[in-house]
């Protein structure tokens, strides 16, 4: 097989790859955009509470509540607004040091005296653990407190637990995440007409859009770490991104630059209504990156009858009915993969670019 045709084929694999990066990472800032919003990562908490099916003491409050009220643990959830609580920032998240500080908390409220023991202290724990109705969590508690010989032993055991259930809730909204990534996919795959098929004979037979689409790959894969590889990595990557939150967010700017750049917990130092905003900004910057490849995407219409334009929705870019509905299912399931799976066969492909050209050059 010819050289030559290696080389081009390899640049539209890498064009392509490129694209759909491009494209997942738009999706993965519309997702993030969801779960904000609606706080899903919240709700998975509070479900996960509730799964267990207890009450406290009158057995009229619930584990859930007890928590949320315990001085461990109340700091964590922040309200900006009562009235408005799509503005708030619930809690998402309790590792299991401070879990098992509450517990512990809300189990210790018993009587001490001088001569009290910390084995005395661990005893009355366990009575205290009888204050639980009937439940699933108080079954978890009697039965690491009979496998316990001592607090420490208990702590330990509960921390463990505690990890390996966070786990299981964590499977949980992985589940709904990719459903939601999946619907995503299919919504901007149709809005914006990413129509695999069309896209790969653009790049086949246009050779200085493809080279344009390799050289930005290329320049992205050298200047971006392998384990950064989020919305919002990609978002801060270069000054275009910085330029463009200064154009059209420039009340976020300072923020970003205090708050967004530094290398964990991007959005921690932000409020919930700025968290949105940078969300928000996020996805339009991918979408202008989307729009800046030069591939055909999108819509053209003509004339001004609304069943015309359906008929040509399917019909874009000299398109048959079958093939545009193939080239949207073939991008919505390489969209479904999501961002780093992208990435890292990007990183695969240009570093096989390079070795091939490697002899070019000597």
């Amino acid at each position: 097989m010819n050289t030559n045709n290696i080389s081009i084929y390899l640049d539209v694999a890498l064009s392509l790859n490129f694209f759909y990066f491009v494209c997942s990472m738009f999706v993965s800032g519309i997702v993030e955009f969801i779960h904000t919003i609606f706080e899903k990562r919240a709700a998975f908490l509070q479900k996960a509470f509730e799964k267990l099916n207890s009450t406290i003491n009158d057995k009229s409050e619930s584990l859930w509540s007890k928590l949320k009220e315990n001085p461990f643990i109340t700091n964590l959830e922040d309200e900006v607004d009562k009235k408005w609580k799509l503005w708030g920032r619930k809690m998402s998240y309790i590792d299991s040091s401070t879990f098992v500080s509450a517990i512990i908390n809300i189990l210790g409220n018993v009587k001490l005296d001088e001569n009290t023991t910390i084995q005395d202290v661990f005893g009355k724990i366990k009575l205290q653990i009888e204050g639980f109705d009937a439940g699933t969590f108080q079954q978890i508690l009697k039965t690491l407190a009979q496998e316990s010989d001592s607090l420490k032993t208990f702590e330990v055991k509960l921390a463990n637990w505690f990890d390996q259930y966070m786990e299981h809730v964590s499977g949980w909204f992985k589940r709904y995440s990719r459903l939601t990534v999946m619907i995503t996919s299919v919504v901007v795959t149709i809005a914006l007409n990413l129509n695999t098929i069309a896209i790969t004979k653009q790049l086949s037979s246009d050779k200085t859009l493809r080279n344009s689409i390799v050289q930005k790959a290329v320049n992205y894969v050298d200047s971006t770490a392998v384990d950064l590889v989020d919305t919002n990595a990609f978002y801060r990557n270069g000054a275009n991104s910085r330029l463009f939150l200064k154009e059209n967010y420039a009340y976020l700017s300072n923020k970003i630059d205090t708050a967004l750049l530094q290398p964990s917990n991007q959005t921690k130092q932000l409020t919930a209504i700025d968290s949105l905003a940078y969300s928000e900004a996020t996805a339009k910057y991918l979408e202008n990156n989307i729009q800046s490849l030069g591939l055909k995407i999108g819509y053209t219409f003509s004339g001004t009858n609304i069943w015309e334009k359906f008929e040509q929705v399917f019909m874009q870019n000299n398109m048959t009915v079958i093939w545009t509905l193939c080239g949207w299912l073939l991008t919505i399931a390489a969209l479904s993969f999501g961002a780093p799976f992208w990435f890292d066969l990007l990183v695969k492909l240009v570093n096989v670019r390079n070795v091939m050209k490697k002899p070019n050059s000597n």
